[in-house]
Formats: C-alpha cells, sequence, structure tokens
C-alpha cells in the first residue's frame, strides 16, 4: 500500500513535470520548507517539552501560514466535503482551541435534552441535537466520527444476534412489538 502511494506521487510529479509546473525536487524544497516553518521547537526558538507543547506550536506556525486572521477564518476553513459528523468534530475542536466553548457539559447535556424533547422532523431542532451530541462527545476527549461508527457496528451485530434468536424460535422481527424486540436487544448487551 505504501507503494501505492509512492506510485501516485510519481505520477503527480510527472504529469507537473510534464507541463513545466514542478519536479522532483520542488516537491522536497516544499516538504521540507513546511517541516522546518511548523517545527520552530526543533528548527527554531520556540520550546516544547512535551507532544502537547509541540502540537500548540505546530498549530500556531500553521495557522500563521496559513493565513488565519480570526477565529472564524480558521473554523471555516474546515473543508465543508467532509461528512458532517466529521466536519463538525473538527469545527467544535478549532473553536474551543481558540477559546470559542460555548457551554458547560452539564449545559450541553441540558441543551440536547431540551432538544429532545421538541418536534425533531424540523431540520433546525434535529440538526442542533445532532450537533451538540458531537460537541459534548469531542468535549468528553472521544471522537463523535469513531464513537458512532463503533456503536453502528455493535448495533448492527447486537441485530444479527436478535434475529438468530428469532430464527430458531421460527419467527421474524415483525412477529414482535417494539417492546419485545428492545427487550431481547438488551439482552444481547449481557451475553
Amino acid at each position: 500500500e505504501t507503494g501505492d502511494v509512492l506510485l501516485q506521487v510519481g505520477f503527480h510529479i510527472l504529469f507537473a513535470k510534464e507541463r513545466g509546473a514542478f519536479d522532483e525536487e520542488d516537491v522536497i524544497s516544499a516538504v521540507c520548507d513546511k517541516l522546518i516553518k511548523r517545527h520552530t521547537h526543533v528548527f527554531g526558538t520556540d520550546k516544547a517539552t512535551a507532544a502537547e507543547d509541540a502540537l500548540t506550536v505546530w498549530n500556531k506556525n500553521k495557522q500563521v501560514e496559513k493565513g488565519y486572521t480570526s477565529t472564524h477564518n480558521y473554523v471555516n476553513d474546515v473543508p465543508i466535503c467532509l461528512p458532517a459528523l466529521l466536519r463538525t468534530e473538527k469545527v467544535v475542536k478549532r473553536a474551543v482551541s481558540r477559546g470559542f466553548d460555548l457551554m458547560t457539559t452539564e449545559e450541553l447535556i441540558s441543551t440536547i435534552r431540551e432538544l429532545a424533547g421538541k418536534d425533531l422532523s424540523s431540520p433546525t431542532d434535529s440538526g442542533a441535537l445532532l450537533f451538540f451530541a458531537a460537541y459534548l462527545i469531542k468535549k468528553s476527549g472521544s471522537s463523535p466520527e469513531e464513537t458512532l461508527a463503533d456503536t453502528t457496528k455493535s448495533f448492527i451485530e447486537r441485530m444479527g444476534a436478535v434475529e438468530n434468536a428469532l430464527k430458531e424460535q421460527s419467527k421474524t422481527f415483525a412477529d414482535l412489538s417494539a417492546g419485545e424486540l428492545k427487550r431481547l436487544y438488551d439482552e444481547t448487551e449481557k451475553s
């Protein structure tokens, strides 16, 4: 797989070289310059005694390099093409890292409870519920994207276990009420 990545780099360089845009030396020089500019704790005068300090320096230097003049610019630069949950995670991380942390954990939980009681057919309310749930998860130190992926995987596995249990009884999902399905689903967590 690493060779495939290297092959892609080679192709890009070859195509650019044919157009007169850049060559191998330009690519290597650019990546070296980027490493030096972003790692001033190694190549400059900034100090970093721990990984977290090094990341702080790296982020500061990247923001200068990108020309962010405000927190809004920094947050707004999270690519819109990302999946919505991943983009939300990155937006929240950037906003909070710049001091724009709207709510405490308790306030987020209260807001989520309030939104869950509203009409979720409204895109505004359902979108806000998802956003603040992702905000809470990120604030708690987890990745909303990874957490949701793991929970979805678990849901599928547990649904399969319920389906297998019903097959043994010659039943289908339609033969049970929602409450009965939920009881069987809950039992799969214990096994």
